[in-house]
């Protein structure tokens, strides 16, 4: 049964599918990553839309996003 369920979580991993799996699902610091990513991506949304993308502020609001998909990216990674 242990095997059958690691296959599991092997494939869907191997797959991209990181996120659906029951440690990432439930790892606190994950969630506020996501929460924050998301936040970011729309003041970025808002920002390109206000100052256009090569504004300084557009530039830093990219910044921010770029900095937490990578520690996002990262921390998926070590779940």
């Amino acid at each position: 049964m242990d095997r059958v369920q690691y296959q599991s979580f092997l494939s869907k991993a191997g797959l991209g599918e990181e996120d659906s799996l029951p440690q990432v699902e439930d790892n606190q610091v994950i969630l506020a990553l996501k929460q924050k990513l998301a936040q970011a991506q729309a003041d970025l949304a808002q920002g390109l839309a206000v100052y256009g993308p090569n504004h300084i502020k557009a530039k830093q609001l990219q910044s921010q996003v770029d900095g937490l998909s990578a520690s996002l990216s990262a921390e998926t990674q070590r779940s």
